[in-house]
């Protein structure tokens, strides 16, 4: 109950007043990558260990502060748990490369949809049809949906406000990675993305079961198949 009445007011609060926190992400993307800068020196076979250091460090600051509200009360229980989803929320959302790519394309300056959709993905996208821009970017868009936000909620209504953090943390080792393309680099990320698509496997299922409730299902469970 506490974590469904968490979930709810958190929610509206994102919706009424989203969070704004560029300097804190940014902050978070320097603190991230600096961590994992120095995981990337550790042997390829414990690499583990430092991934699980990364993330295991906000996880016990967020279960610490859990046990003191709930010895509390019920009230900053709710309060606290809304509070870290509110917050985890904010610091994934809020990408304006989708909206950017459908004024251009809506505009119908192709170039600037490319160069927009290739910055963000990371693909080359210079001889892209508009329509292969539009396809990319909406799958795109929706990736980030859901790791920004279906990821995030359901993992925070399986384990509260510790597994809505632990997943931020999982997701941001995936896409603040360190600079450089040396091979410890190479190892950590690919460690990293291991781990993500493992706790991905079953809500990133059950997303894709809820699309295709709401929309074509037989459309949908056919281009799964495929």
């Amino acid at each position: 109950m506490i974590s469904f009445l968490a979930l709810g007011l958190a929610l509206v609060l994102e919706q009424l007043r989203p969070l704004a926190v560029k300097p804190l992400s940014r902050l978070l993307t320097t603190i991230v990558r600096y961590m994992t800068g120095l995981m990337a020196t550790l042997a390829p076979r414990r690499v583990w260990l430092g991934w699980s250091a990364v993330v295991a460090v906000p996880v016990v600051v967020v279960l610490i502060g859990a046990v003191v509200c709930n010895g509390v009360g019920t009230l900053a229980r709710v309060l606290f748990d809304a509070a870290v989803l509110y917050l985890a929320l904010g610091l994934g959302a809020g990408s304006a490369a989708f909206s950017d790519i459908h004024l251009a394309l809506s505009t119908g300056n192709n170039e600037r949809a490319r160069q927009l959709l290739q910055a963000w993905t990371g693909v080359d996208c210079a001889r892209a049809s508009s329509s292969e821009v539009a396809r990319v970017a909406i799958e795109q868009a929706l990736v980030h949906s859901y790791r920004t936000g279906f990821g995030v909620v359901f993992w925070f209504v399986m384990l509260g406000p510790v597994g809505a953090v632990a997943y931020c943390m999982a997701r941001r080792l995936v896409d603040d990675r360190p600079d450089g393309e040396g091979a410890d680099a190479k190892v950590l990320h690919e460690f990293s993305l291991r781990a993500l698509a493992l706790i991905d496997w079953l809500p990133v299922r059950l997303t894709a079961v809820f699309f295709s409730v709401i929309g074509n299902f037989e459309d949908a469970i056919y281009c799964w198949r495929s």
